[in-house]
């Protein structure tokens, strides 16, 4: 179980890394209690059975999150957060890198 100074860590950074509120909450809700159903995600976060099915699908688009099945329920668990967030930091060094190139190519067009 998380105490609140690191939930309120993990929730800043999945902000910074991109996600919106509702993803950070349904993930937080997530892996506080693996194992999850849709059920327990709504009443653990208080939203719609609804808005979690769609924040859980995009979750797992983004490779957060992982769906198996036991029996006829839908388990959602979180998927390995080391590699997820190695891949994330690696994507970001990327698009700086080319962001830094695209300044040094045309700061001396400007400069003239």
């Amino acid at each position: 179980m998380l105490d609140k100074t690191q939930e309120e860590k993990i929730r800043k950074g999945l902000l910074q890394f991109g996600l919106s509120y509702r993803e950070t909450k349904t993930y937080l809700s997530i892996l506080q209690k693996p194992e999850s159903t849709i059920l327990t995600i709504s009443r653990d976060t208080g939203m719609s059975r609804g808005t979690v099915y769609d924040e859980v699908e995009k979750l797992k688009t983004k490779g957060y999150l992982v769906e198996t099945k036991k029996g006829a329920r839908r388990i959602i668990t979180v998927e390995n957060p080391t590699n997820k967030l190695y891949s994330l930091l690696d994507e970001k060094h990327q698009s700086l890198e080319k962001t830094k190139n695209t300044v040094e190519d045309i700061l001396p067009i400007i400069k003239t």
